[in-house]
């Protein structure tokens, strides 16, 4: 029996496209409480309130993770528009690459630089503790935030090239590249 390949679909797959959108609120909340904190006495309450929800926020995107590289790579992606430039798919994947990298190394990233600060991770709402990683010690604080606040940084050039390429298909190009993620 032969199996034919599944037809390209018109737009990604409605699990895709919901983990899409709620890792983008994630970046958005965890990105907004950490600039937030940085106005905010050090020793005020609400300051640690605002991070242990940051720290939050990204262990929420770290979880949606792996389902979202399983939806990615199961989805059947549809094609891209068939008047797209020669190399835009290869910029594409660049991209979308980096983004994932991102969103696996920031949270573990921020997980360990927290841990070696010696902060006990609560989860709001639920009050349960993150449990400690192993070998992280106070020798390393320094450079895990550093690493984790320049990542940081960098992600908010690489969402604004995602975004800006997104509204530049939608805006100038006109095709159905935007339309595929709504």
């Amino acid at each position: 029996m032969i199996v034919e390949p599944a037809a390209p679909r018109e737009r990604h797959t409605r699990l895709l496209r919901w983990l899409h959108w709620l890792s983008a609120v994630l970046v958005v909340a965890a990105s907004v409480l950490a600039e937030i904190r940085e106005f905010i006495p050090r020793g005020v309450p609400v300051r640690a309130a605002l991070m242990q929800w940051h720290m939050a926020t990204g262990l929420a995107l770290l979880a949606l993770y792996l389902p979202r590289v399983a939806a990615r790579l199961l989805g059947n992606a549809p094609a891209a528009p068939p008047e797209a430039f020669a190399g835009a798919r290869q910029l594409e994947r660049l991209l979308h690459g980096l983004i994932y990298g991102v969103l696996l190394v920031q949270p573990l990233l921020g997980l360990a630089a927290a841990q070696a600060a010696g902060r006990t991770i609560t989860l709001p709402l639920v009050s349960a503790i993150v449990p400690a990683l192993p070998g992280i010690g106070g020798a390393w604080e320094g450079a895990l935030e550093n690493a984790h606040s320049l990542l940081g940084r960098l992600f908010y050039g690489l969402i604004a090239l995602h975004v800006g390429a997104a509204l530049w298909h939608h805006l100038v190009r006109r095709d159905a590249t935007l339309r595929r993620m709504l």
